[in-house]
């Protein structure tokens, strides 16, 4: 199975905003990509399920895919003082239920959305109102999808 991990700008914890692209490069940085109680989908998610990362948000990169991974484990999140999101990114966040863990990565080819929603399945049909696709954390794809992403990200 294939999905979309959608990321948007946050409030962090001093009341300022931490930008989506903050939040993607940290985590894939670290390997790490929590899933939080409110999720759509997290509970389908498997190990070696591949995993596109949108950019929402209004900051840079802003509607593009930029980066993709497959999940090596899925740990249940155990809670600690040592939540790097809210450590390091002072990211003001539900705790998270589950974590992704995969290899880090430097992955970093930008992909606008609106270039290609004519060829994706999910969007093929989309209206004006496509954003709301992109909403709830994790999108299932189809393999079709999952083939046209893989090779635009993989294409230098």
């Amino acid at each position: 199975m294939s999905c979309i991990l959608i990321t948007n700008d946050q409030s962090s914890l001093t009341g300022s905003t931490v930008t989506a692209i903050e939040i993607i490069k940290f985590r894939l940085k670290k390997g790490s990509w929590p899933l939080y109680p409110g999720t759509k989908n997290r509970d389908k998610l498997k190990v070696n399920d591949k995993c596109f990362v949108y950019v929402a948000g209004k900051s840079d990169f802003k509607q593009n895919f930029v980066s993709y991974f497959v999940v090596k484990a899925i740990r249940e999140f155990k809670y600690s003082s040592n939540n790097l999101e809210e450590n390091e990114l002072r990211l003001s966040t539900p705790t998270p239920i589950k974590t992704l863990i995969f290899e880090s990565t430097d992955i970093f080819k930008p992909i606008y959305i609106k270039n290609i929603m004519k060829k994706l399945d999910f969007t093929k049909k989309a209206s004006n109102k496509w954003g709301t696709l992109m909403m709830g954390g994790v999108k299932i794809i189809s393999n079709n999808d999952t083939q046209l992403l893989l090779k635009l990200l993989k294409d230098n």
